[in-house]
């Protein structure tokens, strides 16, 4: 299969992780643990195991750009350009480990974790003082420490879904 030659069943797993990418967010911002849980990395993380790799990519990259459009959320600048980048990282790194490389859900998820901080902190470092950053450190710091709970979180959830959707197509299901 050609790079961007994705199937029907492929880009609806994306458009329902889409939606639940612009959905997530906005509940958890609504009782006030929206950056603490990291909400929008749930389905890029989702999609990095269920999606090609530049499917996956791409779904990161759309997610917090059409979010911020659409509900503000996250703001323009500097944090947009920020997640696209990051999160474009994060589904790419998990669906290249998972797929490509074979790695496994936890090796996969652990690795697009920590390439996910990795490429923050790049993308912050090198496009920083354009997007107005006023410390590259500071920020990247925070985002990992106010991130912890919604690294956790991820850790929780995302094996077992996966493991139960690779049973069920295994089952034929």
């Amino acid at each position: 299969m050609r790079a961007f030659q994705w199937s029907v069943k492929d880009l609806t797993r994306a458009s329902f992780l889409g939606a639940l990418g612009l959905a997530l967010p906005f509940l958890f911002h609504l009782v006030g643990a929206g950056r603490i849980f990291l909400p929008m990395h749930i389905p890029i993380l989702l999609g990095g195991f269920l999606l090609p790799p530049t499917l996956a990519c791409f779904l990161g990259a759309v997610v917090p750009f059409l979010s911020s459009l659409l509900t503000g959320m996250p703001p323009i600048l500097p944090t947009m350009p920020i997640m696209v980048l990051e999160l474009a990282g994060l589904g790419g790194i998990t669906a290249i480990l998972y797929h490509n490389l074979k790695v496994g859900v936890w090796g996969s998820l652990i690795g697009g974790i920590v390439g996910d901080r990795f490429v923050l902190a790049l993308v912050v470092l090198i496009l920083g003082r354009w997007l107005e950053v006023k410390s590259p450190i500071v920020y990247v710091g925070g985002a990992v420490m106010t991130g912890i709970p919604g690294i956790i979180l991820q850790l929780l959830i995302i094996p077992p879904i996966i493991y139960f959707y690779e049973k069920r197509k295994r089952e034929g299901g």
